[in-house]
């Protein structure tokens, strides 16, 4: 079994990061959307993560494939949501290795 692998987000990821999000946008309620995302949708929200600092988006891979992912995303303009903090973990459907994947958001 190969170890998970945690590491800054790239633009390269975001077909894996698009597919494991829909996943939880068709199957569950958890994201509160109702229609699956594109890559390019998906594009637009990647600018406002950065390698350090507040807002984050961090993988979670293991031999080379994303397993996973979490995120702290910027609220947007409402100041006082700036002391508030949401993190989002989101496990890939083939993802094996469930119980590994607690390090990813603990890096956030």
């Amino acid at each position: 079994m190969s170890d998970i692998r945690i590491r800054v987000a790239s633009r390269t990821d975001l077909p894996h990061l698009t597919e494991i999000y829909n996943h939880y946008v068709v199957h569950t309620p958890v994201t509160f959307d109702v229609e699956p995302y594109s890559v390019e949708r998906r594009a637009a929200r990647f600018d406002q993560f950065s390698e350090s600092g507040r807002y984050r988006l961090l993988i979670a891979d293991e031999g080379r494939v994303v397993v996973g992912y979490a995120e702290q995303p910027d609220f947007g303009p409402k100041r006082l949501r700036n002391y508030s903090r949401s993190d989002s973990l989101l496990r890939a459907r083939n993802g094996r290795s469930r119980h590994r994947q607690a390090p990813v958001l603990s890096s956030i």
